[in-house]
């Protein structure tokens, strides 16, 4: 059945998928994906209640729509991960013409070698969230960016409205190149995990041990910066860093926001995850081949932790203690 999206009010086939839930196939958010029937009321009305929230506005409603867009097997929204689509911080410009740029490289060959020009879409909604913006005129800004920046050159004889043709300069393979080796001399590996008192012994004998015997520095922002929102100190840490080791024991919305934009920058994300939390993970951790530990099995998690990193990344340039 056609319907509005609860997420970006898009058109969408919205299908009643049990009591208590709708299935939703987006062009925008992509799909399918499962909406708990009070969140998607809640979504759908603008996010306004009783308890003073917010409007869920257009902004976070193309936030959301991307990082639904991210999921790689059926994906349940509902108040246990709200907050984490909420609250996400939006990307710079400059950061979503580096989206945007990289989408246009995957159109650059067709299978047949190099393909000069490509076709630009402006009101593609899927092309609209992949690069996150919010609408065509957004992207309109995005593309004039990478022009500026002399990184795409415009084909001045197509064209047509919202439909162009760009090509990569020499600048934009350049470019390119350094979003695909992110901070490869960087020696740090950050850690996003759960602050409980129970976590303190696994961070300082389990993860932190195993980067320091890859051969990095392990880095964890104290926990004085989680409180309230996702702190820039957390940003300018994971920018600095050559990998991240994200613990998804506990569930924490910044944890997976955490890691998500660390795989957003082409970092390396290692997940790892409590053998009796993986029942309740709602995010394709899976996907990426998370580590499963036990609380009696620490040793044996340190040193496949340790192993992992080596073998994706190789030996650090830190001497081991």
């Amino acid at each position: 059945m056609e319907q509005r999206c609860p997420i970006c009010l898009n058109d969408a086939s919205v299908t009643l998928a049990s009591a208590d839930e709708w299935r939703v196939e987006c062009p925008r958010c992509g799909g399918p994906f499962l909406v708990n029937d009070f969140l998607a009321e809640l979504m759908s009305r603008g996010f306004t209640h009783r308890d003073s929230q917010p409007n869920f506005s257009s902004r976070q409603r193309s936030i959301a729509s991307t990082l639904l867009r991210q999921q790689k097997v059926l994906f349940m929204l509902d108040g246990r991960n709200k907050d984490y689509f909420i609250n996400t911080r939006d990307l710079s410009m400059l950061e979503k013409s580096d989206k945007l740029l990289l989408l246009l490289e995957k159109q650059s060959s067709n299978g047949n070698g190099f393909q000069q020009y490509v076709s630009i879409d402006f009101e593609n909604l899927s092309l609209q969230a992949d690069c996150w913006a919010m609408n065509t005129k957004e992207v309109k800004a995005i593309f004039s960016i990478l022009k500026e920046r002399e990184l795409l050159t415009e084909n001045p004889t197509q064209t047509l409205g919202a439909h162009l043709s760009a090509a990569i300069t020499a600048k934009g393979w350049e470019r390119l190149e350094q979003l695909h080796t992110p901070n490869k001399d960087s020696a740090q590996g950050f850690v996003a995990m759960w602050f409980a008192p129970e976590m303190t012994n696994i961070y300082e004998n389990v993860l932190a041990l195993a980067i320091q015997s890859a051969g990095y520095m392990p880095h964890r922002v104290d926990q004085r910066e989680h409180i309230d929102k996702i702190d820039d100190e957390i940003i300018l840490q994971i920018r600095r860093s050559r990998f991240v080791v994200a613990d998804a024991t506990g569930h924490r919305g910044g944890v997976y926001y955490e890691a998500g934009f660390a795989s957003g920058l082409g970092l390396p994300v290692f997940w790892t995850c409590r053998k009796d939390a993986m029942k309740d993970l709602h995010f394709d951790v899976n996907h990426y081949n998370c580590i499963v530990w036990e609380p009696d099995k620490l040793d044996e998690f340190r040193n496949a932790l340790a192993r992992r990193i080596e073998a994706v990344l190789g030996r650090g340039p830190r001497p081991t203690t």
